[in-house]
């Protein structure tokens, strides 16, 4: 029923359930945005979910300041990623999870000094995305515009444009507590 899922900040019980449940929804055509920057189970891990562009991920900061190297991609083009806010989060370097490889097939989208910190990768009629930037709370946190287009650039492409025909309707403020519409 979704265009598009959205995995952030997110929980499980039985992963093998999720995995398969997921994996389906890929090979189906759906796609997945998967952001492990947080502190979830895939942030640090050598056991990812199989769609995932990557099969480990590691945890730790950078330092204060990014070193990006963008991949050639649509996602990419026109993003000026020196512009981006810096790593810090309350004075301290932000915590990223990467990867030093991404697995056969997959597209690197960004590495930061040297390693995967988002990654793409086509799964049957379905398309994934893995970031390890929390880049969901950097983007709000900064309120960046090379960030914001960044990151609207893969939502727009997990999430689809339809178009909502509005009827015509009358609205009128009856008190400051009721609206008629």
């Amino acid at each position: 029923n979704f265009s598009g899922v959205f995995l952030y900040e997110y929980d499980y019980k039985n992963k093998a359930r999720v995995e398969k449940m997921l994996t389906d929804y890929v090979s189906k055509g759906g796609k997945v945005f998967v952001d492990t920057g947080s502190e979830v189970k895939e942030s640090d891990t050598t056991n990812t979910f199989e769609f995932f562009p990557v099969n480990e991920t590691k945890r730790k900061d950078f330092g204060t300041s990014w070193d990006f190297k963008a991949g050639e991609s649509e996602f990419t083009k026109g993003v000026n990623f020196s512009e981006f806010s810096p790593p810090i989060f309350d004075e301290s370097p932000w915590k990223v999870s990467y990867s030093d490889e991404v697995n056969e097939g997959a597209n690197v989208l960004l590495e930061n000094k040297g390693k995967v910190v988002l990654a793409s990768n086509r799964l049957g009629d379905g398309l994934v995305f893995w970031s390890g930037l929390n880049l969901p709370y950097h983007v709000i946190r900064y309120n960046n515009a090379d960030e914001v287009i960044f990151f609207q650039k893969i939502f727009e492409k997990i999430i689809e444009k339809r178009d909502v025909q509005t009827r015509p309707s009358n609205i009128s403020r009856v008190s400051a507590q009721r609206l008629l519409i």
